[in-house]
């Protein structure tokens, strides 16, 4: 067979592509289907589409795509004895993915209405991260406040202080990055949200905050020196006893 016509890009996600085209003008026997190459990065996939030749206009969608990845797209018809001409190439590239969730590295209390907040990037993420959704939320209502800011993939963490909160609560945080489609103007790829942290708000928590990290850190010490003075007895204990035999 000639080559299909009009090959076609319909549709675009971050996963799949959606095109159409016309069947060969000679079809040189029966068209028995299609045979749709797909090419990116020096490796070829083949999708096949059985299709008759009295379809005026044939309608495929190429599943399983990587995300913001071009993809080199040819159809080929085919009879039960032989494959025809390849159509004209189309390039096109997928669609931005979700991004993975950050990760919180720190929350702490800024002041008795306020909060300081740090986060690492996502791992996963395509094209870039445009902007963060801070989410925070009062345990026990449904209602939540979410704040937008500006961000950038070449940003590996990023810092907030979170203000005009509500003394004598406690609040769980979240945050999700987001991209810009590259396919749709201004439509947005919301990534997955991290897991949550929460916090409580009290007056002077920011100075009884360093507090207990020292007494942790006292205790944490404390029991160190205890481990070292037993193992250091347990050893003269052993030195005894051969000593004494």
């Amino acid at each position: 067979p000639s080559k299909p016509q009009n090959l076609t890009v319909l549709d675009v996600t971050a996963t799949s592509i959606t095109m159409s085209w016309h069947p060969p003008k000679n079809q040189n026997g029966a068209i028995a289907g299609y045979h749709v190459y797909h090419i990116h990065e020096n490796q070829t996939g083949v999708e096949i589409v059985k299709r008759s030749a009295a379809d005026s206009a044939i309608r495929f969608e190429l599943p399983k795509l990587k995300p913001f990845t071009e993809y080199r797209i040819k159809v080929n018809a085919f009879t039960t004895k032989n494959e025809g001409e390849s159509s004209d190439i189309i390039v096109q590239r997928t669609d931005v993915g979700v991004p993975s969730a950050p990760i919180i590295v720190n929350l702490t209390c800024h002041s008795q209405d306020s909060l300081t907040i740090r986060w690492k990037r996502p791992l996963e993420f395509y094209n870039n991260i445009d902007f963060y959704i801070i989410k925070t939320k009062i345990m026990g209502q449904d209602t939540h406040r979410d704040i937008r800011i500006n961000a950038s993939a070449k940003e590996l963490e990023t810092a907030m202080i979170i203000q005009n909160l509500t003394m004598y609560q406690l609040y769980e945080v979240k945050v999700a990055a987001a991209t810009y489609s590259v396919i749709v103007p201004k439509k947005i790829i919301l990534g997955k949200f991290s897991e949550g942290r929460k916090i409580g708000l009290q007056p002077n928590c920011e100075k009884i905050q360093p507090l207990l990290r020292q007494s942790h850190n006292d205790y944490n010490l404390a029991v160190l020196v205890g481990i070292i003075f037993s193992c250091f007895g347990i050893v003269l204990i052993v030195m005894a006893f051969f000593l004494w035999r």
